[in-house]
């Protein structure tokens, strides 16, 4: 049976490959590095690797005998520039030299649409030479690069604060209403991520998933979606860049004092404000595969996972909709 290695297995990502594979009757192997949290996961049956993208032995035994890797793993939040490139550039070039000396035939790398805009963030730089490193590095192996807009769905702590705020009669986002940005759900993007694993029909290239909207969303069409999973009409108030610098400096100053890397920091303002993180029209579609889920659906389904599982008050909006998995935006 083929087998797929998946780096970031405890991911938000990473663990949605896992469940996508499984239901693709596909055998996997994961790369952990913290193994304690694999107990609150509940992922189906699989194969664990012990290790990180800095551990040469552990990265060959992860691709040994596996004919694909689903490259995950990365970090999304870090305390300096360095520890950026350190996983998302370093680490990357580790796994592709694992997967040529064990044999693999084919590499999806998991970007980010920020890839796209190097100087906007260290971690969008980072991510940009990560995707430099697969074309220059992957030799015979056949690759795709993947890069995913905003991506949402049960179990991801980033997106809480916005899922709550959508909740709300009001909502208070950065950013303008100029801003437009793609979406997608991250069942959506599993299955992508499988199917690219083995259809080597598709390769050399770049990609750009999103939930079927085409053009994205501004925040205004984002808040009335959600609305109608809700059935809480929420107005969106923009907040301007400078008043939210403070916070950002000061979330950085107690990152740096108890060495845990934050989210919300003045690099990540960068991202925030940036007013185009719309996906390529050329590079949304690509055969074999199609969204299921448009965002009101996503939404209602996330928004009901945060409160059966405490993350959000039972108060916040009340679920106008139900689940339906197949409906598309159009």
């Amino acid at each position: 049976m083929t087998i797929v290695a998946v780096t970031g297995l405890t991911g938000f990502i990473g663990r949605n490959v896992a469940r996508a594979l499984s239901s693709a009757g596909t055998r996997w192997r994961g790369l952990v590095r913290n193994q304690r949290k694999l107990a609150s996961l509940d992922l189906p049956q699989g194969e664990i690797i012990a290790g990180s993208l800095e551990d040469t032995a552990a990265l060959e035994r992860l691709c040994e005998g596996a004919r694909a890797v689903i490259h995950c793993g990365g970090s999304i939040a870090a305390l300096t520039r360095q520890d950026f490139f350190r996983t998302n550039l370093a680490g990357t070039s580790l796994l592709l030299a694992a997967s040529t000396r064990m044999g693999v035939k084919r590499f999806v790398h998991v970007s980010s649409l920020a890839a796209r805009e190097p100087l906007v963030s260290d971690y969008a730089a980072s991510k940009h030479a990560g995707e430099e490193a697969v074309k220059r590095e992957a030799g015979g192996i056949s690759w795709v690069i993947v890069r995913p807009p905003v991506v949402y769905g049960p179990g991801d702590a980033a997106t809480v604060p916005l899922m709550k705020s959508l909740a709300r009669p009001i909502a208070f986002l950065p950013g303008s209403a100029a801003n437009r940005v793609s979406l997608i759900h991250v069942a959506d993007l599993a299955r992508a991520l499988a199917m690219l694993a083995s259809n080597y029909d598709i390769e050399s290239t770049v990609l750009e998933p999103d939930d079927g909207k085409a053009g994205g969303y501004n925040f205004e069409e984002i808040a009335a979606a959600a609305s109608q999973a809700t059935g809480v009409e929420t107005r969106v108030v923009f907040v301007p860049r400078p008043m939210i610098a403070g916070p950002a400096w000061l979330s950085l100053m107690i990152a740096k004092a108890t060495r845990t890397p934050a989210m919300f920091c003045p690099d990540k303002l960068g991202e925030l404000y940036h007013g185009d993180w719309v996906v390529s029209s050329d590079k949304r579609e690509f055969a074999g595969w199609q969204p299921k889920i448009d965002f009101s659906t996503g939404y209602a389904d996330t928004l009901k996972w945060y409160k059966e599982h405490g993350w959000l008050p039972e108060g916040i909006g009340n679920a106008g909709r139900s689940r339906h998995e197949g409906a598309v935006c159009q």
